[in-house]
């Protein structure tokens, strides 16, 4: 299964769902701006933990 981050607008707060290694998980905010940075935390941590962050999908 691939891992996934997804915001996801719900009512007036703002779900981070994680799929990694099919487990998933929910983080809920009331600000949009803290979900997506929340989220871009993850997907950091996501590419680091399977090797394939930036500088590696670069080089090809």
């Amino acid at each position: 299964m691939t891992n996934s981050v997804k915001v996801i607008p719900e009512d007036e707060q703002f779900t981070v769902r994680v799929v990694e290694d099919g487990e998933v998980s929910e983080k809920h905010f009331s600000f949009e701006k803290f979900a997506r940075s929340w989220a871009d935390g993850q997907k950091v941590r996501l590419d680091q933990a399977s090797g394939t962050d930036d500088a590696r999908r670069a080089r090809g």
